[in-house]
């Protein structure tokens, strides 16, 4: 996984755009916020991942990175759940409602 500066973004087919990256800087690690996807996420900041472990090992090598989650405001759960030693949690999720600030570990 590597980050880009994204002075311009390209619409895609999906419903996303992304920066061109024939044109992008490839960006060092540092000072550097993380959009993560989740399936859901506690209102301490830990995410239900999509099963493969990619952000967590990503976000375990590079913990100066900051973690927002972006997700819907059903997809914010009251109760946490068991975490793993792996999972690594967000530092805010955000919503189209609303900021979520969380704790972190």
């Amino acid at each position: 996984m590597d980050f880009y500066r994204a002075d311009e973004w390209t619409p895609k087919a999906v419903e996303w755009s992304e920066p061109p990256l024939t044109t992008a800087e490839k960006y060092k690690n540092q000072n550097a916020v993380a959009l993560i996807p989740g399936v859901g996420f506690s209102i301490s900041g830990h995410r239900l991942g999509f099963g493969k472990g990619h952000y967590d090992r990503y976000l375990k090598k590079h913990p100066q990175i900051f973690r927002v989650g972006i997700a819907y405001a059903f997809q914010i759960q009251l109760q946490d759940w068991t975490i793993e030693d792996h999972d690594e949690p967000m530092h805010l999720i955000l919503t189209p409602s609303g900021v979520w600030s969380v704790g972190r570990r």
